[in-house]
């Protein structure tokens, strides 16, 4: 049963459908959901979304989050990014609690940074033991933001990293407004989340910024609102841009305080246009699948968006379903069981798509370059013998 949901940021009830975002079902879970704005403040969330058991599920079960242990080149200059814009408004005796931390890229490099009152919590299970192994940092321990209280002790905290957390909540208002009613006046908060007021929707991959996990879009303007809904003041905002992936990010620093402030309505069409532009390419590409048999190489938010658009045909030509993350093998991916990396052997007769979108100095690829009709971008896919 899906749940609606009211507006995060203002609670309004009354919002306008723009978009369904139809996933293919991974071990019978049905994540897929509506997007809608906010009548009132204009804020762009996801409605009628999973119930909070089967995220909780997915995030504990299935997700890639525990397993993996390696760093983007695009996650280093984040965090790069972050870290810097971090160093020039907080000092280094500050106490430093990062919550959905993974396996401590962060708290890493606010380590090599000068910071030394750092710990972390996250809810994977095994995210305190790769921090370790990686990074040799042993202050991470499980939990989430709702039990956070039982993490950390947050009377001495002067710092809550939230980085790329905020837009996966599916009950982010209760969440940060428990949070709030436990931290001393005064007590920072650092925010990171894709922002809206970048996405372009031209290039990377169409629907990209719609994944399975997103929920929430946030301009600088709506994240203002809704922290200042909670009592938080904003002490700086920034955009940092990612050119190349036509997208970006943004960070924000915001103090509790006793200032109540007004929501201010958050008029911009930049959803709608993202929409519009993801459509076009969409429809392109999708014309452009082969003809053949294929191996559908990832079973994330990417292949979960393409599954359903595919036509019977298609879906018949698909022979198996690959992807790197044990948490997967051995589960149904649609109609099909994921496979591990090593299974791609024995479809020797079949063609090997990857969908999975990774920046191009990584030398990794969009479904979309993949089948764009006209070799807009400079990096297009390449299909390959799964023998290869």
């Amino acid at each position: 049963m899906k749940q609606s949901r009211s507006c995060p940021v203002c609670e309004s009830m009354v919002a306008t459908l723009l978009h369904y975002n139809e996933l293919a079902p991974i071990d019978m879970l049905d994540m897929s959901y509506s997007l809608s704005e906010c009548n009132n403040c204009n804020f762009i969330f996801a409605d009628k979304l999973p119930s909070n058991s089967q995220y909780l599920f997915y995030y504990e079960k299935l997700s890639k989050y525990d397993t993996q242990v390696t760093v983007s080149d695009v996650d280093r200059y984040r965090t790069e990014k972050a870290v810097s814009f971090l160093t020039e408004r907080v000092s280094k005796d500050a106490t430093i609690l990062d919550v959905g931390c993974g396996f401590g890229v962060m708290l890493s490099a606010l380590r090599d940074a000068g910071y030394t009152n750092l710990s972390g919590i996250d809810p994977a299970p095994h995210s305190g033991l790769q921090a370790s192994e990686q990074f040799k940092f042993n202050e991470i321990s499980q939990g989430t933001i709702e039990g956070i209280n039982k993490a950390a002790n947050l009377s001495e905290i002067s710092l809550i990293c939230l980085m790329c957390v905020l837009e996966h909540l599916p009950d982010i208002k209760s969440n940060l407004s428990n949070l709030a009613k436990q931290l001393q006046y005064g007590t920072k908060l650092m925010v990171e989340v894709p922002a809206l007021d970048l996405y372009d929707g031209t290039g990377g991959e169409p629907f990209g910024e719609l994944s399975i996990e997103h929920i929430q879009y946030f301009t600088a303007t709506s994240m203002t609102n809704f922290l200042n809904s909670l009592g938080f003041k904003i002490i700086d905002a920034e955009l940092f841009a990612i050119p190349h992936l036509k997208s970006g990010s943004l960070f924000v620093l915001a103090e509790l305080s006793t200032e109540i402030q007004k929501i201010a309505p958050d008029r911009h069409t930049k959803m709608r246009d993202y929409l519009r532009n993801s459509e076009l390419r969409w429809q392109a590409a999708l014309k452009n699948i082969p003809d053949e048999l294929f191996v559908l190489y990832g079973a994330g938010s990417h292949s979960a968006r393409l599954v359903p658009k595919l036509t019977e045909k298609q879906k018949n030509n698909l022979v198996a379903v690959i992807d790197g993350n044990v948490n997967l093998h051995g589960k149904k991916f649609g109609g099909w069981e994921v496979e591990p990396p090593e299974a791609i052997k024995k479809y020797s007769q079949a063609l090997e798509l990857n969908p999975k979108y990774k920046p191009a100095q990584e030398n990794l690829i969009s479904i979309l370059t993949y089948f764009s009709p006209n070799n807009e971008i400079k990096n297009p896919i390449v299909i390959v013998q799964s023998s290869n």
